[in-house]
């Protein structure tokens, strides 16, 4: 029963069928595929100085940050904060934070 119920989910695609029709829908589309060349340059420089961002704060603030069990400042056996300029990952992340 459980895999005939999954299927029933399949219904919504139902409305889909007539989409060709829909002519203010098909305008609406268009109007989207144009505006996305000049969005993607914009995210792409965007992206580009966040990226920036990222690898000047590893450079000025990676594994400067660490702190023991007492909230001591403790560089050798502390453990870093949630956001940290550690890795790639996180200082990327700590940096979309911040914008």
């Amino acid at each position: 029963m459980a895999p005939v119920s999954a299927l029933k989910g399949l219904r919504i695609l139902y409305a889909f069928t007539g989409m060709k029709t829909w002519v203010n829908y098909r305008i609406l589309l268009d109007a989207m595929s144009h505006c996305f060349s000049s969005v993607s340059s914009v995210l792409l420089i965007a992206f580009t100085f966040m990226y920036l961002g990222t690898v000047i704060g590893m450079w000025l603030f990676g594994g400067k940050l660490k702190f023991n069990s007492n909230n001591e400042l403790d560089l050798i056996s502390g453990t870093s904060p949630r956001f940290n300029f550690d890795s790639l990952l996180s200082a990327f992340t700590s940096v979309f934070t911040i914008i």
